[in-house]
């Protein structure tokens, strides 16, 4: 006899029920040295890499003072902590200098991208797999409810659809708050901040279930009382500078996001103000990489931020910016007495406990840039 339910769609649990949607759907797998971006820019990656990150445009951009006051506020209702890309290890076993976790020791919530997944797959070239240890090394910085991890990049993608669900799982399994797949857009704070991200790059093509940029307007909370603060992983690779239309796209978010935090070119780019109206509003390009075991001098430094969220003094109803801290980090693996030479995509690699240390930490300069054009 003929099932008479064979041609009903499955029934999930309510836990499971985002199943259900389009998007929830396996692709396939590229493993071959996947490239996110169009054909016209893939030359220029290229160069970027074996030249070095390019230094055009830095007469067009000034940093801000690394404490500054953006705008008066009333109170201190909000200290954000951000980071840029956390990116895996390889051999290396990852520690945080204690300058790094003073320096976050009072803020609220420290938003991050973890760049790629936690899987037991073995990987491949230009693939993301994070040790298993990164979950316990980053609560070293803040307790896992403290955090915000965005899930939305490039390499989210890179072991498929079930093993980033499990990721994802492991993640809100072991306490810490995340954001990035489709049916969570965003993370909304306190019922007044509302975190929003999307990718603009994708390595594997098929990929339908993590936030893109393009859909970041969906998302922004049109309410007068939430302060919209905007995280994307977005533009290119190794550019110390951002294009001059990026600014130009910046700048037009920024009329309606009240902050902007940006992230995947792994380098530093410029931390700035855009005054919009009476308001001065942060936006920071590219925090580059917090944590990155990658041997390329450039992935090494990062740029990590914490600032005060307030009622604006001349109009009580609307939040702003207050003051702003920055530092740069570096990635410091030179600790190490009779380091072994390290090896590029290696598979078998040793035990993390077992391999030589890695430490980030705080430091005064920033190699790549020696000279800073700072705000008055």
């Amino acid at each position: 006899m003929a099932n008479e339910n064979s041609d009903q769609s499955p029934t999930y649990p309510p836990h499971l029920e985002w199943m259900e949607n389009e998007w929830a759907k396996d692709h396939k797998m590229q493993r071959f040295f996947p490239i996110p971006y169009p054909k016209k820019e893939v030359f220029r990656w290229f160069i970027n890499h074996v030249f070095g990150p390019s230094k055009k445009r830095k007469k067009k951009y000034s940093f801000l003072q690394h404490e500054s006051k953006l705008n008066e506020i009333l109170t201190v209702n909000y200290k954000i902590g951000f980071v840029g890309d956390i990116m895996k290890m390889f051999q290396y076993y990852l520690v945080f200098d204690q300058s790094v976790i003073d320096f976050f020791g009072d803020v609220e919530l420290l938003v991050g991208n973890l760049e790629g997944i936690l899987t037991l797959q073995p990987g491949f070239i230009a693939a993301q797999r994070h040790n298993k240890e990164i979950v316990q090394q980053l609560k070293t910085v803040k307790p896992a409810n403290k955090w915000l991890l965005c899930l939305s990049n490039n390499h989210s993608g890179d072991f498929g659809l079930a093993d980033f669900v499990l990721h994802l799982d492991r993640l809100r399994f072991e306490g810490f708050n995340v954001f990035g797949r489709k049916d969570m857009p965003r993370y909304i704070y306190d019922n007044r901040l509302n975190f929003v991200s999307g990718t603009m790059w994708k390595n594997q093509n098929g990929v339908k279930y993590v936030t893109r940029f393009k859909e970041i307007e969906n998302h922004y909370a049109d309410e007068s009382n939430i302060f919209n603060i905007l995280y994307p992983h977005w533009y290119y690779e190794y550019e110390l500078y951002p294009r001059l239309k990026i600014k130009k796209t910046a700048e037009t978010l920024l009329e309606r996001w009240d902050l902007i935090f940006g992230h995947h070119p792994h380098v530093v780019q410029p931390i700035t103000q855009i005054k919009v109206g009476e308001i001065n509003k942060l936006l920071a390009y590219s925090a580059g990489n917090f944590s990155a075991g990658l041997e390329i001098d450039a992935h090494k430094y990062g740029l990590i931020m914490k600032c005060e969220i307030g009622p604006l003094k001349s109009d009580s109803s609307k939040l702003a910016v207050g003051k702003v801290e920055w530092k740069f980090t570096y990635n410091d693996n030179n600790i190490n007495e009779n380091k072994e030479k390290y090896v590029k995509f290696k598979k078998n690699m040793p035990k993390p406990k077992d391999g030589p240390i890695l430490v980030v930490k705080i430091v005064e300069e920033n190699e790549f840039f020696p000279q800073i054009n700072y705000m008055d």
